[in-house]
């Protein structure tokens, strides 16, 4: 989704919970903007990364098709729960194989430039969390991952992109993409590494480019980020050159998830290297 092709399909991940139609309303208000279409797949909260196993050893055919049955009649609900005769919402077949490995290919086959799920909460939690079945999938996207909990947008969502990066305008300019794109606000928030993205400058359009420092200290001080409950969307990215980057990414991208209680859009740090 760099440099920066139009957005035209968009997958939803939807597991068999009232908060799946959160996700596809979601994508809906994305696809309505970009005039997109929406793929939706079944995945299985309590089985996310093994969900849709077509071959598993203790199945025979009949139970095969019988559970083939069940989710095509599941995404058929959930599709019917949007009205939209101007937008195409397909039915996508299971997935083939732990959903770790067949994310990669269904996302390839059917063009999708971006993914929405919602985020689980925990018993006796009262915001979102990122499980291990939501890191395996961020691990193996290629393309960006929108996590959310449904809350509605504002009528101009305002997306808070925290780049740790100097040489991070790949991630800028996709993020300004969405943003604009949903007739956003756009905001950029620079880490302790990232002084330098302080110069970004927003050119017009429907989106305002507001470059400030965050605190100094790391992961742990990026939590100073706005904690205002304004921000409707935080964009960050996933992943780096070394196992260490990879480990702090992902620990500011949790605890930003438990702070604040907004959608987490999560770009692949080898997207951007595209």
């Amino acid at each position: 989704m760099l440099a920066v092709p139009p957005l035209k399909s968009i997958l939803v991940l939807a597991d068999r919970s009232a908060g799946a139609q959160g996700a596809l309303q979601k994508a809906f208000v994305i696809a309505r903007h970009f005039g997109a279409g929406i793929e939706l797949a079944a995945c299985d909260a309590e089985q996310a990364w093994m969900a849709r196993v077509s071959d598993r050893a203790d199945e025979n055919a009949p139970a095969r098709a019988v559970r083939r049955a069940e989710s095509r009649r599941f995404l058929e609900a959930l599709r019917s729960t949007v009205l939209a005769d101007d937008l195409q919402i397909r039915v996508g077949e299971d997935c083939d194989g732990p959903l770790y490995e067949a994310l990669p290919r269904r996302v390839q086959a059917a063009g999708c430039h971006l993914i929405v799920k919602r985020m689980l909460r925990r018993e006796g939690r009262h915001r979102p969390t990122l499980t291990s079945a939501d890191w395996q999938l961020i691990r193996s996207s290629p393309v960006p991952v929108m996590l959310t909990h449904g809350r509605p947008w504002r009528p101009r969502p305002r997306f808070v992109a925290y780049v740790d990066d100097p040489t991070a305008a790949a991630m800028v300019d996709t993020a300004r993409f969405l943003a604009e794109g949903c007739d956003g606000i756009f905001e950029v928030v620079c880490g302790a590494v990232a002084g330098a993205a302080a110069s970004v400058s927003g050119e017009g359009g429907a989106c305002n480019l507001a470059a400030r420092p965050a605190a100094a200290g790391g992961a742990a001080a990026a939590t100073t980020m706005p904690a205002d409950q304004s921000i409707d969307v935080v964009v960050l990215c996933t992943g780096g050159q070394s196992s260490g980057e990879d480990e702090l990414r992902a620990e500011l991208t949790d605890r930003l998830v438990d702070q604040l209680n907004c959608d987490v859009l999560l770009i692949p740090w080898t997207v951007l290297q595209n």
